[in-house]
């Protein structure tokens, strides 16, 4: 959200600072001149001459061009402070030994939370007590972890918060990403299902013993 207001106010600076268009003062009327005889005598120019100055005084192209270059250059500093801060980010949280990818909430006082220790993913249950529920490996676990690293990514991605802008040439096609939340649910509705099915068959092996 700072990175937005220092943005907005840069952005309105440039806009505010735009060249000056000075106007040729036009010819006094007769009564002045009756009246001020030595002054309207003084500021009798010819009309060749007041053409040049107000011609030299007028906004040209090349003012235009140089105000172009230097909002261009504004813009492509603010993507390169953007890129700079999405890879500090990143690499801040990549160093931490233990993360807390996400989690679900099952109702008052109860969630399920996926955190990485190290090399681990562990699915812990957070209520009254926190219990480890399971452990997520294979390919399962390297899905999930480059959902996360995804889904950080597009926070501060500089080409996302340009284009909040709504400027033609830095629009984008919306990518459809699924969410975190939601392949979490899927993979604790299938581990559910895995459990579900183990003590179906410790069940029924010990009615067969009895």
């Amino acid at each position: 959200m700072r990175i937005k207001k220092i943005v907005i106010l840069i952005l309105s600076c440039l806009l505010l600072i735009t060249p000056r268009v000075a106007f040729a003062e036009g010819n006094q009327t007769v009564k002045e001149c009756v009246e001020a005889k030595d002054k309207c005598q003084d500021k009798k120019t010819p009309d060749r001459e007041s053409n040049e100055v107000s011609s030299n005084e007028m906004v040209s192209g090349w003012d235009f061009f140089k105000m172009f270059l230097a909002f261009a250059f504004v813009i492509a500093l603010l993507y390169l402070l953007l890129r700079f801060l999405n890879k500090r980010q990143h690499g801040l949280r990549s160093n931490k030994l233990i993360q807390n990818l996400g989690g679900t909430a099952l109702g008052s006082n109860r969630s399920i939370q996926v955190v990485k220790v190290g090399e681990r993913l562990l699915v812990l249950g957070v209520g009254e007590s926190v219990q480890l529920l399971s452990e997520v490996t294979g390919d399962e676990k390297e899905q999930l972890i480059e959902l996360h690293s995804q889904l950080n990514q597009q926070t501060i991605e500089p080409s996302k918060m340009l284009g909040q802008f709504k400027w033609p040439f830095l629009k984008e096609k919306p990518e459809q990403t699924p969410k975190f939340n939601q392949v979490l649910k899927k993979e604790m509705n299938e581990m559910i299902k895995k459990r579900k099915q183990t003590f179906e068959h410790v069940e029924k092996d010990e009615n067969k013993y009895e």
